[in-house]
């Protein structure tokens, strides 16, 4: 209960509920997978198509194909299974190990939130300690 009035305490001192947001990367030599990379990749996954994705997320195909292209190149394997038009129509879905790439992100972005958040309450908790030592 007092980690719940301390946060409230912290929150009316700043006219509104303060968080940390943490957006993980991820870089080689230079960044080349974030967020942006994560749900393009995901609604690939649930669409079942790079172009439906896109569109979803209001990017341009030809972007949407640079991302993925250079995210494979850096990675060293296909995040992607792709087949071609037909009669149903053509199509991409994660390969296994995109997947598991994916999944791993996601996990590491929820742990380094997470982490963030109790570094955060701690380092506020010092902070109002010490604001009520020089009242």
């Amino acid at each position: 209960m007092r980690r719940k009035r301390e946060k409230a305490d912290i929150s009316n001192e700043y006219g509104a509920e303060l968080r940390p947001l943490i957006k993980l990367r991820m870089a080689k030599q230079g960044i080349f997978f974030g967020p942006g990379t994560a749900e393009l990749l995901e609604n690939i996954d649930a669409l079942g198509s790079i172009q439906e994705a896109c569109a979803h997320m209001e990017l341009s195909y030809s972007k949407g194909s640079r991302i993925i292209k250079n995210t494979e190149k850096e990675l060293g394997f296909a995040l992607l299974e792709r087949w071609s038009g037909g009669a149903s129509g053509g199509g991409s879905r994660l390969t296994k190990e995109g997947r598991r790439f994916l999944d791993c992100y996601k996990a590491l972005a929820v742990k380094v939130q997470q982490s963030a958040e109790e570094l955060f309450a701690e380092c506020f908790e010092i902070k109002e300690e010490e604001k009520k030592q020089s009242d």
